[in-house]
């Protein structure tokens, strides 16, 4: 099995010698040559468990083992390399879409498999999920993939760019309403109803409102500043408070008992047993959030639907995109673009613009229908006025014209070619 190097266990190697990045090597009983595989950066444990992995399959009869990946073995690898690195809901996320993968394509060998074998899991895919998740499935697929070759666990990555074809994505519209958000609110416990207006007032993610630290709060600066690391877009990410947000986050007993965290777990659910650690979103969403979306009787409202409720109340006061983006923490304005919604409530006060555009009998209803009629004639007379004072219109056309505007009783009467030319704006 080769002998120890350095202080990894045999069979696994660091090459080159300092770089951190392992491999391991094994041999097929019978066979001269060592099959070796470079791994990365890993730690020996894991480095450890991927050749036993490898070995015990060969005591199995795996004819596979040893003579190239299987793709149920790259989407391990690599979610074993990933685990130390990857936050718990990303890794959560990545081996879900790791077992699915194994389910369908696991046992076809790296090296052989098509893009039209992946093309048609994720076409099953898309047949009961939206394209947004099927793309996630690609794109998952992909970086397991380029990660193989970049650690030379396979020769060449099967996937060149545009083998695989992304899904269509339906954006999102759904936003909170002002109805909704006093429903949900009158059903949510006290103590996690500011986390709902926080996350509305200042349209941060889930994952950092709930992991939000007392150092990260500056009340003298009137700043919340979430760190690259933590910040989806590894980039800092500043936030800058209302005297609504300062007013929440003063009031909050974390802040009065000194607590780390801005929303901490409580130990057994009893104020004041502080659990050490952040609310579990998780957790929050299973046993808090859903039922009590179900008690309001609202649907198909997800939590990241309050950062489109953020971005569209502030369009519907007006705020430019830009500011708007900033205020979301995006790289792209194209994805600001998809979080800005128009709201009911906006539509409602938009339409009304166009009330004018009914006829004025109409609009004033039967009590004013005289009035309105009376009002089209004074309209008539002094525009025929105008126009023979201007001499577009010759006497006898003007008592004409006066008389036909009487009879018909404010309706509009025709005007002579002249008078509509002499009337009409001159270049």
């Amino acid at each position: 099995m080769g002998a120890r190097i350095g202080h990894f266990p045999s069979g696994v190697y660091e090459r080159p010698p300092g770089s951190g990045k392992l491999g391991i090597r094994y041999r097929r009983p019978g066979e001269r040559w060592f099959h070796r595989e470079q791994l990365g950066r890993v730690s020996p444990k894991v480095a450890a468990g991927i050749l036993a992995e490898r070995l015990r399959a060969i005591r199995e009869g795996d004819p596979v083992v040893g003579r190239g990946p299987r793709v149920a073995d790259v989407i391990r690898d690599y979610l074993a390399f990933g685990e130390p690195h990857w936050e718990t809901r990303t890794l959560r996320h990545y081996t879900a879409y790791g077992r699915r993968c194994i389910e369908a394509l696991g046992q076809v060998r790296a090296h052989e498999i098509t893009p039209a074998e992946v093309q048609k899991y994720l076409h099953r895919r898309a047949q009961s999920v939206s394209g947004v998740t099927s793309n996630k499935d690609l794109q998952f697929i992909l970086a397991a993939f380029r990660w193989a070759v970049r650690v030379r666990r396979i020769a060449r990555n099967p996937f060149p760019t545009g083998a695989l074809r992304r899904f269509r994505e339906m954006p999102r519209e759904r936003e909170l309403s002002r109805d909704e958000q006093a429903r949900i609110l009158a059903e949510l416990p006290e103590r996690y109803r500011p986390l709902l207006h926080l996350a509305i007032a200042t349209g941060l993610r889930q994952d950092n409102l709930c992991k939000l630290e007392w150092s990260w709060v500056d009340f003298e600066r009137g700043k919340v500043s979430i760190p690259a690391t933590r910040h989806k877009n590894r980039k800092p990410h500043v936030v800058v408070m209302s005297p609504g947000v300062r007013e929440i986050l003063l009031a909050l007993p974390t802040r009065v008992a000194g607590r780390r965290y801005v929303f901490e777990a409580l130990l057994g659910g009893h104020e004041g047993a502080w659990a050490g650690k952040p609310v579990n979103a998780h957790n929050f969403m299973a046993t808090i959030w859903r039922p009590a979306l179900k008690r309001a009787g609202i649907e198909n409202l997800h939590w990241h639907d309050l950062r489109h409720t953020t971005a569209t109340r502030l369009s519907d006061k007006g705020v430019p995109i830009q500011k708007i983006q900033r205020v979301l923490g995006q790289r792209s304005i194209q994805s600001t673009k998809i979080y800005t919604h128009v709201s009911d409530e906006a539509l409602v006060s938009v339409m009304a613009l166009l009330d004018d555009s009914r006829p004025a009998a109409e609009a004033s209803g039967a009590n004013g229908v005289a009035h309105a009629e009376e009002e089209g004639v004074d309209r008539q007379l002094e525009r025929l006025a105008a126009l023979y004072e201007k001499g577009a219109l010759t006497p006898s056309q003007f008592e004409a014209a006066k008389e036909a505007t009487l009879r018909g009783a404010g309706t509009p009467q025709p005007l002579p070619a002249q008078a509509l030319r002499s009337s009409s704006p001159q270049p």
